[in-house]
């Protein structure tokens, strides 16, 4: 909207005031404050991203980054999301007149499911073999392979993994 004004001025040597008024338009081309607190936990097998409650009077919404892609919007302080694998995730403010701020500190987390060794989100007959070549040549510790949690891999998590991949309930 065009708003039309007058300049009137007090100084030393008196008061200066403008014969004519002026015309313009205000414009909101400030940029909110920049996100701070980014954390992550994983909660039931989800990444859940919290941060700090935004600082502007006209804040509008958070958009939410995984990896430099646009993965979503809250204008609440935190966001979940069920994906598996390496993630470094940032967050950016948007206000009513749709400035947006700066990156916050990105956050790096790596998440998985218990059995997926290969890592593509599905536990499957591969994700057995994988698991018994590991545990028949006494190879390196994989967290994921720890089907009990017992800190050891053995024949014990071969046949727990092997039971959740024939009964079908995998996640």
């Amino acid at each position: 909207d065009t708003t039309q004004f007058r300049i009137i001025a007090n100084m030393d040597e008196g008061n200066f005031l403008s014969n004519e008024n002026g015309f313009g338009v205000s414009i909101d081309n400030i940029y909110p404050a920049v996100p701070t607190g980014l954390m992550a936990s994983m909660e039931d097998g989800s990444v859940v991203l919290s941060w700090d409650q935004p600082v502007d009077a006209d804040f509008q919404y958070f958009t939410i980054y995984s990896n430099d892609e646009l993965i979503g919007y809250s204008t609440e302080s935190t966001y979940t999301e069920n994906e598996y694998g390496e993630f470094e995730y940032y967050i950016t403010a948007t206000d009513a007149n749709g400035n947006e701020s700066d990156s916050s500190e990105s956050i790096n987390i790596q998440t998985y499911m218990l059995g997926d060794i290969n890592y593509d989100g599905v536990l499957n007959v591969l994700d057995i073999v994988t698991l018994a070549n590991i545990v028949l040549s006494a190879g390196e510790y994989v967290e994921v392979g720890d089907m009990n949690e017992d800190g050891v891999l053995n024949v014990l998590d071969i046949v727990t993994l092997a039971n959740i991949v024939l009964s079908g309930e995998c996640p």
